[in-house]
């Protein structure tokens, strides 16, 4: 089981930080093969500079059950309404990953390897130590 875990939006926001140019040519080549893989057409940039952590998950979903035969879910997990930050409410995690799938050029119905994708919305609980529970 991976696990990516979010308390806002813009957290999803992200773009690739290799400097060694192997290490970013490895990157590249295993994010086009995924994108590949799931039928998605949009640009690498998009995929490298504006999505690059949800883009790498899913490089491991791919690599782990498609290449390596080991059965992997991906769980991304978003948490509603965290006051410790900016809380954020499910219909705003909703409209923002339907916007994120959308630019990522991903169809849920390309491949039976987003089965495997699992997307949870547990609300944030204020407990005794003030933390999240």
């Amino acid at each position: 089981m991976l696990v990516e875990a979010k308390a806002h939006v813009n957290e999803m926001t992200s773009k690739i930080k290799a400097t060694d140019p192997h290490s970013i040519e490895l990157i590249e080549r295993t994010i086009k093969e995924t994108k590949t893989f799931l039928g998605s057409e949009a640009t690498m940039h998009t995929w490298l500079h504006h999505y690059y952590q949800l883009s790498n998950r899913l490089a491991y979903l791919y690599i782990l059950n498609e290449k390596m035969k080991i059965p992997t879910w991906l769980a991304l997990v978003n948490f509603i309404d965290d006051d410790s930050h900016k809380p954020t409410p499910i219909n705003q995690w909703m409209n923002h990953y339907q916007e994120v799938f959308e630019e990522m050029d991903i169809n849920f119905n390309s491949s039976n390897l987003l089965n495997r994708l699992v997307t949870l919305f547990p609300k944030s609980l204020k407990g005794d130590n003030g933390g999240v529970e």
